[in-house]
């Protein structure tokens, strides 16, 4: 995980200072964020390591969440669901435009998040995809998300089901980008306990974990991909997807697995 100290060196001043000010978080009186920035986030560092508990694990937290955001995956993700990408192309560096997105626009910065956690699963172990049908509307008003939670909900046994339902863009091999539809869901598993220090004694402490999802819709291709740990569950979800939100038939009909000729690698006879 990116480390706080490395987030706020190599983040510019201004939107630190903007971070601090829109969470309206205080610092020193004698703060001054017009100093250089070497020392300025040596003196930033320390401000935040006197902090409360509280305080300090909620800023080191959400420091820490946009620093992930600005490596390449990270900036890809942000490109792939920012409104305006020349305002972000103007900034200085990943780590300056993850911060301006945190702050400024904290829905896409989440959007961008599940962009993430969805394309670093393809092909992996929780993902399957599927052929569909081309050129579909993707529904988003109440009523079909509605069924599409209630779904869910019976198919999981799920007491609370949530669904974020967003537009993106993928780039390819090809070199262009790719629009895509991408469906986030959330929802609640079984009750289960776990150790918490509770007042500085160990105990148990009942919680229902949030289990996370994604569904994604090309509309050029009819492709649907699902990332999801519980394997059996993806053909479902999928099955949701294509006839709440999509309209449509689920056929079950699997992508087929990538081929790739690597005998261009091998030696020739004559070498």
């Amino acid at each position: 995980m990116t480390s706080v100290a490395t987030v706020v060196r190599k983040t510019p001043a201004v939107h630190l200072r903007a971070y601090f000010d829109n969470r309206q978080i205080e610092l020193p009186a004698s703060f001054d964020w017009s100093g250089a920035e070497p020392k300025l986030a040596r003196l930033l560092l320390q401000a935040i390591d006197d902090m409360n508990v509280e305080t300090r694990a909620r800023t080191v937290n959400e420091i820490e969440r946009a620093g992930e955001m600005a490596d390449e995956p990270g900036q890809t993700a942000i490109f792939g669901v920012a409104q305006d990408r020349e305002q972000l192309v103007a900034l200085a560096n990943g780590h300056a435009r993850a911060m301006w997105m945190f702050v400024n626009d904290p829905v896409r910065f989440r959007q961008a998040e599940e962009v993430r956690f969805t394309d670093d699963r393809r092909r992996g172990r929780m993902w399957d995809g599927f052929i569909g049908t081309a050129d579909l509307q993707v529904r988003r008003d109440d009523a079909s998300l509605n069924a599409f939670r209630a779904a869910a909900r019976e198919r999981f046994e799920s007491g609370n089901v949530e669904v974020d339902v967003f537009d993106r863009h993928r780039p390819t091999f090809e070199g262009e980008d790719r629009a895509i539809v991408q469906v986030a869901v959330y929802r609640e598993g079984h009750l289960d306990d776990y150790l918490e220090f509770v007042d500085g004694t160990l105990d148990r402490r009942a919680r229902r974990p949030v289990f996370e999802a994604a569904l994604t819709y090309e509309p050029g291709t009819g492709v649907i991909e699902v990332v999801a740990k519980d394997r059996d569950g993806r053909p479902d979800l999928v099955r949701m997807f294509a006839l709440h939100l999509l309209a449509t038939e689920f056929r079950e009909e699997r992508l087929p697995l990538r081929r790739f000729d690597l005998s261009v690698l091998a030696p020739s006879a004559s070498a």
